[in-house]
Order: C-alpha cells, then structure tokens, then sequence
C-alpha cells in the first residue's frame, strides 16, 4: 500500500507541473512599406503563435489589425502628402 502512495504522488506530482512555455514567434510579410504622395492602402500578414498589438503613431495614417491574437493581416491607410518630403 505504501508503494501505491508512492506512485500515487510522484504521478501527482507530475501531472501537476506547469507546461513548458512557449516560445513567442512572430513574423511580418514586410517591414516597409511604401507610399506615393497620393497615399493608398497596403495589407501586411502577420504569424505569431502569442497576442500583439499594433498603434498608430502619426495622424496622416492609421493602421488596423484583423485580429491581434495569432495569425492576422494589418489594414495600412496612408493619407495623401500635400508636402514634397518624404514622412516617415
């Protein structure tokens, strides 16, 4: 009986151990994009195996993700430039 507890706790004892963490992963289709001074729209896919978040940093574009937990596609937006230099 005592060899059965045994067993009974190392069993338990496994099966309670946190699982291994996953590795985050996470790739785009491209890492430029480019505009002509008429602005336009472009979509980039992203894989991922973790949630992420996109936000858009400049009022002349916006940028809006499909979904943010796994695979997804990004919606770029980019306003017309009324200015001869290039924005970045």
């Amino acid at each position: 009986m005592i060899r059965l507890g045994f067993l009974l706790a190392i069993l338990f004892s496994i099966s309670c151990k946190k699982k291994d963490p996953v590795t985050p992963e996470l790739s785009v289709s491209s890492v430029e994009e480019l505009f002509a001074a008429a602005g336009g729209e472009s979509e980039v896919t992203v894989t991922s195996n973790v949630s992420w978040s996109i936000g858009n940093a400049a009022a002349w574009y916006t940028a809006t993700a499909s979904t943010t937990q796994g695979n997804g596609k990004i919606r770029l937006t980019v306003e017309a430039n009324p200015n001869a230099g290039e924005r970045a």
